[in-house]
């Protein structure tokens, strides 16, 4: 990394502190929560985080960098809506993922 970078990268991240820091999550909280995504029929579309609700944690760039590395984590098949439910705590989820419709199902008199 050459120093330019480097101080692009401290620049945003201090840009990133000031502007959204008040609803970064507070370290060592346990949020008692859920998350649902739904991936696209298309491949290249990847998923979509439909709703979320963490009790006491607001959204912001930690969350939603924790939420989508941790989807991109996961096995994904296209065409399916599933939820995340359990905790968050210092950028980590514990859980379970549950399938909550199968789109690929095949409907009788389709």
């Amino acid at each position: 990394m050459s120093v330019n970078d480097a101080y692009e990268q401290r620049k945003f991240q201090e840009i990133q502190e000031e502007t959204w820091g008040h609803l970064a999550p507070t370290e060592n909280q346990i949020y008692i929560g859920y998350f649902t995504y739904a991936a696209g029929c298309y491949g290249g579309c990847g998923y979509e985080i439909t709703s979320s609700h963490f009790e006491g944690l607001d959204d912001s760039p930690w969350y939603y960098d924790a939420i989508t590395d941790y989807i991109n984590q996961q096995d994904i098949e296209s065409g399916m809506i599933y939820q995340f439910t359990g905790s968050f705590c210092n950028g980590v989820f514990e859980g379970i993922i549950t399938i909550i419709l199968d789109t690929n199902v095949k409907k009788e008199g389709v």
